[in-house]
């Protein structure tokens, strides 16, 4: 019985610090997983304002106005536009400001004979 003695103590010790160990691991995926939801939500809503936004600009090149700008606001941002005739193609730049402030911008090649987009770039 003696010899026992100390042993329940460095145990304890032993066992809290990999508890520890197990709930700082939990903690820091779970954060990474947030901010992971976080940037997938701003690329995809990125990504729906610049689909909408180019719908509307060829239903407006479709109705006569081939060189033009404008600025079409959405829910989670801002999307300004300018169109150019360039090579038979039309350039079409899109600026994009998000709620949270950041910028994107986008060209695009957009063939109107054909009615479709020939090259998209994002900067």
């Amino acid at each position: 019985m003696n010899r026992e003695k100390g042993f329940i103590f460095p145990m304890a010790i032993i066992l809290s610090l990999l508890v520890c160990t197990a709930i700082f691991a939990a903690v820091e995926i779970y954060l990474d997983e947030k901010k992971y939801a976080v940037l997938i939500t701003e690329y995809y809503q990125r990504n729906t304002m610049e689909l909408l936004a180019l719908r509307d600009i060829r239903g407006i090149m479709e109705s006569g106005g081939e060189n033009s700008k404008g600025t079409l606001q959405f829910s989670n941002g801002t999307v300004t536009y300018q169109t150019a005739e360039s090579d038979g193609d039309i350039a079409i730049s899109l600026f994009i400001k998000n709620d949270t402030g950041e910028e994107f911008e986008s060209e695009i090649r957009y063939n109107q004979t054909e009615k479709r987009i020939v090259r998209w770039e994002e900067k």
